[in-house]
């Protein structure tokens, strides 16, 4: 029993208790994860498609007086990609600031802030490989807003 809750305590999944913990899994979690990369991957390709029919002053001008900046919406996106998989299933330590998110006056480089978001997105399919099953349903039901 000492040895096994030593194996336990070195094992930097064992703290997080979302990811898996052995590698006796069944084979739908990895089917999950790899389906999870495979969508997050084709989404920030398609937000980088739109955001190359923009200029730098488009990306960062709200569509009407009352809308969000089309940069802004992708701070968002990797904000939510870095808290809820990275901080919250990762241990990350990503600290969110969600009001920089819809308030940043900074307006850095579009390519910048793709990056960025292509940064998360690796983060979170690398993250989600370690994903047991159940942690891969409530990613997907919180994230994408899916129901079951």
């Amino acid at each position: 029993m000492a040895v096994r809750e030593a194996l336990r305590a070195s094992n930097p999944l064992a703290s997080r208790p979302y990811l898996v913990q052995n590698r006796r899994v069944s084979t739908l979690a990895p089917t999950m994860a790899g389906a999870l990369g495979r969508h997050l991957r084709m989404f920030a390709a398609h937000i980088r498609q739109l955001a190359g029919e923009l200029s730098e002053d488009e990306f960062w001008t709200k569509p009407y007086s009352y809308g969000n900046t089309f940069g802004h919406l992708v701070l968002h996106l990797t904000g939510n990609l870095n808290y809820y998989i990275g901080a919250q299933m990762a241990g990350t330590g990503y600290a969110r600031d969600r009001e920089r998110e819809f308030g940043d006056r900074s307006r850095a480089a579009k390519a910048q802030v793709l990056d960025a978001l292509d940064e998360a997105v690796a983060m979170a399919v690398k993250t989600s490989r370690f994903f047991s099953i159940i942690s891969l349903s409530t990613v997907i039901k919180n994230f994408f807003g899916f129901r079951t």
